[in-house]
């Protein structure tokens, strides 16, 4: 077995086809973007509005080439395949001059035999690519008819007709409400020259069936022979082992083999045990016992359901581990970069390690995305992040031709199969929201009953695909979806829940308080990144202003800037600055969406789970993201660190009483003491109420309750206090703040905040904050140092330091960390 890489260690050129005589130097993997970008050829399109004079990128033709040896072993070998990772998208693969073949999907494998065609030295790989959105429409225009989604609108008033959905490529890059239009094409996954005269093998996948005591792992193996022979597979996992003895026909075998690990050491979710993984190697011997291919996987023991039992509100919805049912705490995925090939393992290396700092246990793989990179999957194993993985369909209707769904099954066939051995992956779900399009978005239009048996036979085709090829995952029919019956898709009685009310119709954040999903995998509000990740995209002062050409080209919402005015003025002061307006609207999402997981967590085991729109960025633009595109934390991800800790207290208004709770998602039972602190925002402290309380495992209930008399009098008395809430248990701290009137009513002191900074051992520095009057949301900023906090963005009481942890990325000191270190608190923004 020979493989040559043709990628990432060789030479690329590219040029624009037929029209450009000169050939540019390119990267593989990258992208025409990227390659043009490199080159000097376009300027970023990311800065101002010059994404809008790249637009023809998508509708050019593209030509990448590169020419390499092939010594004699390779020729000799009685099998030569050309091997492309992946192709995006629409493209025509020729050797030396000779058409091999064409592909048009993004998402899939594509070899070619070239067995016989190779010479000595100077072989010429040339890919045609054709402008994806050229493509797409020229597909649409042959089948004679518009399909929804196949239109995006952007800012005010503005569309394009991209036809999207009629090539198999990652829809977010035809624009989102938070993405540009920057549709790409080149050679974005690995390419390898593959020789061989024995045997090899192509895939290997596993599934697992859980014993007492025991699992049973069975590995499944496609082999690839250039003729009938014998030979036996060998599969290791741990310490188990077994060989089985094939007859290999010349073509494709799949073979299997089953192994029982006993005792196993169990893969669990983050915050429910340790996630060990199991080495598994899968050897191809001959007669002689001579190694002919080998393939190496990591693999975690779990087994997982989806709980959908008929309840008093009409069905669960939950996942259960290893026989535990796991509250899942998350946000929604999204590629890290409108040019995925950009991303690096340090980048997803950042982002999931912050969901886990976050207590996140879950990350939904969104449908407009990709399928992702080795990196990502392997930390999310390593890491305890469980993935609900949409396949990549969103927002819109697909057509259901033959061809397009042989295609769609080839390309389910092929990631299904390739990410098997990630424990990480826990469910697998047909689409992002096409079921709720089909019953309540077009239900108006003559041809939705069409829309609708389209929409039934590709689901139908995606379920019998992933079912046979994971058969041991739950599959879910789309999201949202009460169960995939086209009837009330998204339900709060059953199935998972999108909830939008909040953003689009611009409800109070108190409508949150008023529903009870049983899951709720999709609910946002946006907010404005840090400035600093603006500056450098926004040119000109005169665009440094809200409502500019090129800020509102940096809000992909037609009406984002409207509504986070408009909410931010009915909960806080309008700020006088503009990087102090950013800021605010940060602590505006953040307060949304902590009122809306802490009720869905106190009303558990009615609702299971909450994943909130969304985690990331793919660059930089406002946005429903608490990670920004340079990877700067928002205010929300520090508010997430507080409410998905798994000891959670909170409080509540309800009924002209104030509620305290305490929910816990540890599997031990929980006896502590409770404490409210009722504070004047002039910093005296007015009574001290405490309690002790028990909690059974994964139980959420309210310990106390008092009218609301007791704090505030009348209405005017309700701008003068604040309650802290504090909790301890068997080592388990929890702590948050209630406040009876928005902030922009309370008469905030200024405070005189003190940092005090010193080493804290290995790197790190401690920061203890202490402040004279109360200090709402003091936010610590290290300027030029980039690094991670252990907390951010809290509140202050005159008298009780608070002590924060700073870790560097870079070695630094504690003197320089002071230096540049500034702390404003929400008073400081008016």
């Amino acid at each position: 077995m020979i493989r040559i890489d043709l990628g990432s260690k060789t030479r690329w050129e590219f040029r624009r086809a037929r029209n450009w005589d000169a050939w540019v130097k390119a990267a593989v993997p990258g992208c025409v973007h990227t390659d043009l970008l490199a080159a000097g050829l376009i300027d970023d399109p990311f800065v101002g509005t010059r994404e809008l004079d790249v637009l023809w990128i998508d509708q050019a033709d593209w030509d990448y080439r590169r020419t390499f040896d092939a010594p004699a072993p390779v020729r000799e070998q009685a099998v030569q395949i050309l091997r492309f990772e992946g192709l995006d998208t629409v493209a025509d693969v020729r050797l030396n001059g000779r058409r091999l073949g064409s592909a048009d999907n993004m998402f899939r494998r594509w070899d070619f035999d070239v067995t016989g065609l190779l010479k000595p030295r100077g072989n010429e790989l040339l890919v045609r690519f054709t402008g994806p959105v050229k493509a797409a429409r020229a597909r649409a225009a042959r089948d004679g008819r518009q399909i929804p989604g196949d239109t995006y609108p952007w800012g005010q008033g503005r569309t394009r007709y991209t036809a999207r959905n009629r090539i198999r490529k990652a829809q977010y890059q035809f624009g989102w409400d938070w993405g540009p239009q920057l549709t790409t094409s080149g050679i974005w996954r690995a390419v390898e020259l593959i020789a061989h005269s024995g045997p090899r093998i192509d895939h290997v996948a596993q599934r697992q069936a859980h014993r007492r005591g025991r699992v049973e792992v069975t590995v499944t193996a496609d082999l690839a022979a250039p003729s009938a022979t014998r030979c036996t597979l060998r599969v290791r996992l741990g310490d188990a082992s077994v060989d089985v003895a094939l007859k290999l026909r010349k073509g494709t075998t799949r073979a299997e083999a089953t192994l029982t690990v006993r005792d196993p050491r169990l893969w669990w979710p983050a915050g429910y045990g340790d996630q060990p993984l199991y080495d598994l190697r899968v050897e191809l011997r001959g007669g002689d016992g001579a190694a002919l291919d080998s393939a190496d996987r990591r693999v975690g023991l779990r087994q997982v359901e989806l709980v959908r039992k008929p309840d008093k509100q009409g069905e669960s919805f939950k996942l259960r581990v290893n026989g535990r049912d796991v509250y899942c705490k998350g946000a929604n995925w999204i590629p890290a970069d409108i040019f995925p090939t950009r991303v690096a393992r340090a980048d997803y290396e950042h982002l999931i390690g912050q969901a886990v700092a976050a207590n996140m246990n879950i990350l939904r793989i969104w449908g407009g995305g990709i399928y992702e990179h080795d990196d990502f999957y392997d930390l999310c194993d390593r890491r305890g992040v469980m993935l609900w993985h949409d396949h990549m369909f969103a927002c819109s209707s697909y057509p259901a031709t033959r061809e397009f769904l042989d295609n769609v099954a080839a390309e389910i066939t092929h990631q299904v199969r390739r990410l098997s051995c990630h424990p990480s992956i826990v469910l697998w779900c047909g689409n992002n929201e096409n079921e709720q399009a089909v019953v309540d978005w077009w239900a108006n239009r003559d041809d939705i009953e069409l829309l609708r048996r389209e929409y039934r036979t590709l689901t139908d085709r995606e379920a019998a695909v992933t079912r046979a090829e994971a058969p041991d995952l739950p599959w879910w029919p789309s999201s949202a979806s009460s169960g995939g019956n086209l009837v009330k898709p998204n339900s709060t009685d059953r199935g998972d829940c999108h909830f939008w009310e909040v953003w689009h119709q611009r409800k109070p954040f108190s409508r949150y308080l008023e529903i009870k999903p049983r899951f709720q995998s999709e609910f946002g509000f946006q907010s404005f990144p840090d400035p600093r990740t603006l500056h450098p995209v926004i040119t000109g002062d005169d665009q440094w202003n809200l409502t500019s050409p090129q800020m509102e080209h940096h809000q992909r919402s037609g009406v984002g800037n409207s509504v986070i005015c408009e909410t931010l003025t009915r909960h806080f002061r309008l700020p006088e600055r503009l990087d102090d307006f950013f800021h605010v609207s940060q602590l505006l999402q953040a307060s949304a969406i902590q009122m809306g997981i802490e009720h869905w967590r106190r009303i558990k085991p009615v609702c299971w789970g909450t994943i909130y729109w969304q985690i990331n960025d793919c660059w930089p633009v406002a946005s429903w993201s608490s990670i920004d595109s340079a990877g700067r934390l928002k205010a929300l991800h520090y508010f997430a660190r507080r409410f998905y800790a798994p000891l959670l207290i909170s409080g509540i208004e309800t009924d002209g009483r104030v509620e305290l709770w305490l929910t816990s998602d540890l599997a031990e039972r929980l006896a502590g003491d409770w404490q409210v602190e009722v504070w004047s925002l002039a910093g005296k402290r007015r009574e001290r109420i405490a309690g002790r309380f028990a909690l059974a495992p994964d139980q959420s209930r309210c310990i106390a309750s008092w009218p609301i008399e007791r704090f505030a009098a009348d209405l005017d008395a309700r701008d003068d206090v604040m309650l802290h809430l504090t909790a301890k248990a068997g080592g388990r701290s929890a702590e948050n703040s209630l406040f009876l009137a928005p902030y922009k009513r309370m008469a905030l002191p200024r405070a005189r905040v003190e940092a005090k900074v010193a080493p804290a051992g290995r790197g790190a520095m401690s920061v203890t904050l202490r402040s004279d009057a109360t200090a709402l949301f003091a936010w610590c900023d290290a300027g030029e140092i980039a690094g991670d906090w252990s907390d951010n963005c809290v509140h202050l009481l005159p008298g009780r330091p608070r002590r924060l942890r700073f870790v560097p990325r870079k070695p630094t000191t504690a003197a320089a960390l002071a230096n540049a270190l500034t702390v404003r608190t929400l008073r400081d923004t008016y």
